[in-house]
């Protein structure tokens, strides 16, 4: 058995065996902030977090399947009574309400699960109220189909 010295990308070596399958991580790998993105081209994880942060919303919105449906607990809606946004119609205007005020928009902690994937958002609004969501999200033929979101606020968060 052959293996061969090489960089993990934080400059931590490691070693990989003759004929293994090279295992390619996300160039901006720090941390825990991005994990490998297994998804095959018909859901790019990476592609998804990013367009968070660009806040492109039509990106987003062709993500979702037309049936789809958002579960989200926050203030004024607790776990037994979450609010429930279900349709492309519905997720859109979601989505452009959750646009409004934000000023910065940071995706982290991206799990990909396959068939299900996991985020966190932190938005930071003009005002300096900090809105952290904590999402996670089922897929079927790479679009996303069922997504339960928590939503928390506090005005001194940095």
């Amino acid at each position: 058995m052959t293996t061969f010295q090489t960089s993990r990308g934080n400059g931590t070596p490691g070693s990989v065996q003759a004929g293994a399958p090279e295992r390619r991580l996300d160039p901006r790998a720090h941390g825990i902030r991005r994990v490998p993105c297994r998804h095959p081209p018909a859901f790019d994880l990476c592609a998804f977090g990013d367009a968070v942060e660009r806040r492109d919303l039509a990106y987003q919105l062709a993500r979702y399947a037309p049936n789809a449906d958002i579960r989200i607990v926050d203030p004024d809606h607790p776990p037994s009574a979450p609010r429930v946004v279900r349709g492309t119609s519905a997720i859109r205007t979601w989505l452009f309400e959750s646009d409004v005020g934000g000023l910065d928009v940071e995706v982290t902690h991206l799990v990909d699960g396959g068939d299900r994937f996991a985020f966190t958002q932190r938005r930071r609004h003009v005002d300096g109220t900090v809105v952290v969501e904590v999402s996670t999200a089922e897929l079927q033929a790479g679009m996303i189909t069922t997504q339960h979101t928590i939503l928390t606020c506090a005005p001194t968060w940095c």
